[in-house]
């Protein structure tokens, strides 16, 4: 959305007069952002197929639970949410991954592509008939407004390919909400 700011108070001066465009602009707009903060939920419905070893791929989100700003494409860059106001996001999500008893799952967040520390959940062999759901840490990001995106990426190394969203009871999820500046 172009032109969406968290609140900006102008400080007033004691010969400024306070008009109603200066209100809107400084303390309506700003409630209004406070009220409708930047939030995306969204799920993976498809099958997405991990091989073994490796750096790592995003998480496919083709099915949005809530956008209010339209941070998200479900036809191009389907791993993304773009920021829509400069600031701090709370980034959360889990991952469902096949049963296989050998290997490791990892989770992280990625802001432009790149790990985010402290955002890392992993865990290792699954009991063969059970899929393990690998959690995503809770975790603040800053993000400048349009120029950035965040994605959850995902790795494992069972020795064969994997796959996330193993059925559709189980869906990768991701929630995003910003925060502050």
């Amino acid at each position: 959305m172009t032109g969406l700011q968290p609140p900006n108070i102008a400080p007033t001066s004691a010969a400024q007069i306070v008009t109603n465009a200066f209100v809107t602009a400084n303390w309506t707009n700003g409630l209004t952002f406070l009220l409708n903060r930047p939030l995306f939920i969204a799920n993976a419905t498809a099958t997405q197929t991990v091989t073994t070893g490796g750096s790592g791929v995003p998480v496919l989100f083709d099915t949005e639970v809530t956008d209010t700003y339209n941070g998200h494409s479900t036809t191009s860059n389907t791993s993304r949410y773009v920021g829509q106001a400069p600031g701090w996001y709370r980034v959360s999500g889990s991952i469902p991954w096949s049963a296989n008893t050998s290997g490791s799952r990892k989770v992280w967040v990625a802001v432009n592509g790149v790990q985010v520390a402290g955002s890392v959940g992993q865990i290792g062999p699954a009991p063969a008939s059970e899929l393990v759901v690998v959690v995503v840490p809770s975790t603040m990001v800053q993000l400048n407004g349009t120029t950035d995106y965040v994605e959850i990426w995902v790795q494992q190394d069972s020795g064969s390919s994997l796959t996330v969203n193993p059925n559709g009871s189980n869906q990768s999820g991701i929630n995003i909400i910003w925060e502050h500046l």
